[in-house]
């Protein structure tokens, strides 16, 4: 199965990936006019324990935080929020 994570940038960006592999993500830090942002792509897939997932991407975070640099974190989590009340896994 392939696993992808794709980014579009403009060419006027400065972007340096930092490599990450523990979840299916890609973390990209993006330089313009001497500002520097943490662009985050992450996929979740609709099969995976979502309790896991959420340690794993929680370790990413912490990882990311501990920079101090703006973060936006994008992508597809495939976890239905609407369901919060009545599966555990969702909290």
């Amino acid at each position: 199965m392939l696993k992808t994570v794709i980014v579009y940038m403009s060419l006027i960006l400065s972007a340096l990936v930092l490599q990450r592999v523990v979840i299916e993500n890609l973390w990209l830090e993006i330089t313009r006019f001497g500002n520097i942002v943490i662009y985050g792509g992450i996929y979740r897939h609709p099969n995976h324990n979502i309790p896991d997932f959420a340690s794993k991407f929680e370790d990413e975070l912490n990882k990311i935080s501990s920079r101090r640099i703006p973060c936006v974190v994008a992508g597809d989590f495939n976890i239905d929020l609407l369901k919060f009340d009545n599966h555990t896994a969702t909290h």
